[in-house]
């Protein structure tokens, strides 16, 4: 239990670090805030109605962390064991878990939090530690095939979080060039090449802690953290060798951050304001108020969110959202996402559980456990 408890807290804290980041001039941008009324679950028939609600591994004493969807019906997550864990496949119902063959097993922390699956489901980028090196790996779920694509002695390249774009052909991450500084790598799935980008705005006191690249494979959005400063979105394009940033803003410190398409990006700022810009007219609308969390499905279609232990699914469209409709309530989300055909919402974080007294009867809140429910619509 000890071990699992500090598996959780270590990945709880890799969407919770402090970042930072300067820029120099801003840009200047308009904000529009946006005053459309907007439909609720009493207007016209429900969007997201709930039919079921799956307990992940319900009853089993087995530790699971899901990372995403294989595809519509199947779960991928991290299992935990004696000193190492592995990738998994949980099929719906969701009760039962099967270890996955041709992978390498996760040691420590670096293997754990360096688990990302393409947003199509069909391949797994991780790392492999061995003597005090890190081996990049990318595994096929489709073929069962394991391939090497880089080899690391720093441990700048699992602190990072490794994101794949949209249409799963590009993911990055960051590492120590020779010169032991860091900088931007991004893997082309489709040409089977990688490049590297220097990113001058980053300053000696500062760590990037997460990288996601556009459809294009053209931009990239990164996050940074100094010393106490907030959390720093920085834009960039990836011209030549560089990241060259061109807009930044402070984040709250969940790291909330997306791409809606290549030119426009949604993000949660400090104040808890959901915001999306739009690089062609420099303009920052607001979506919404006080938001922990969101996360976009596939086809940008629809949302969840969070506002405490609120979890909410509604429609984007343009710079407003429709339908907004509770889902689930009495959750500490860490991680949301959404099946490949939006039928299904899956929720991992911290739940509280109400027992009854055994001498009087009354409901008692006992200490919060991790737990992943699956959300399925009608």
């Amino acid at each position: 239990m000890r071990k699992q408890a500090v598996l959780h807290a270590f990945l709880f804290g890799v969407f919770c670090l402090l970042l930072t980041g300067c820029l120099g001039a801003p840009r200047v941008e308009t904000i529009i805030m946006d005053d459309t009324p907007q439909m609720g679950s009493d207007e016209g028939s429900s969007k997201f109605a709930v039919q079921t609600i799956y307990t992940v591994l319900d009853g089993i004493k087995e530790t699971l962390v899901p990372v995403g969807w294989i595809n519509d019906n199947s779960l991928l997550g991290i299992s935990m064991e004696e000193s190492e864990g592995y990738l998994a496949r949980v099929n719906e119902p969701f009760i039962v878990q099967q270890k996955l063959s041709g992978l390498s097993p996760l040691i420590g922390e670096s293997g754990y939090s360096s688990v990302s699956l393409s947003p199509d489901g069909h391949y797994v980028s991780y790392v492999e530690t061995s003597n005090k090196e890190w081996e990049l790996k990318l595994h096929s779920l489709v073929e069962g095939q394991d391939t090497k694509l880089a080899v690391s002695q720093s441990k700048y390249a699992v602190r990072t979080q490794m994101t794949w774009s949209a249409n799963s052909r590009f993911f990055g991450y960051v590492d120590i060039d020779e010169t032991q500084y860091p900088v931007l790598f991004v893997y082309d799935r489709v040409e089977k090449e990688r490049k590297q980008f220097t990113i001058p705005s980053l300053q000696a006191d500062e760590m990037i802690s997460f990288v996601s690249i556009s459809d294009n494979g053209e931009e990239a959005l990164i996050i940074k953290q100094g010393a106490q400063n907030q959390p720093v979105l920085e834009w960039g394009k990836l011209s030549g060798d560089a990241f060259v940033a061109h807009y930044q803003h402070t984040l709250s410190h969940e790291l909330q951050v997306e791409w809606i398409h290549q030119d426009q990006i949604a993000f949660v700022g400090e104040d808890g304001t959901l915001y999306a810009y739009d690089q062609r007219n420099q303009l920052r609308s607001v979506l919404l108020h006080d938001v922990s969390r969101f996360r976009f499905s596939g086809d940008r279609k629809y949302i969840a969110y969070t506002q405490g232990d609120v979890v909410f699914a509604a429609s984007l469209y343009g710079n407003t959202l429709l339908r907004q409709e509770q889902v689930y309530k009495g959750i500490d989300i860490y991680n949301m996402a959404w099946s490949l055909n939006n039928s299904k919402l899956l929720l991992h974080g911290l739940k509280m559980v109400g027992l009854p007294h055994s001498q009087t009867g009354n409901i008692r809140s006992t200490p919060a456990v991790t737990q992943s429910l699956v959300i399925a619509f009608r």
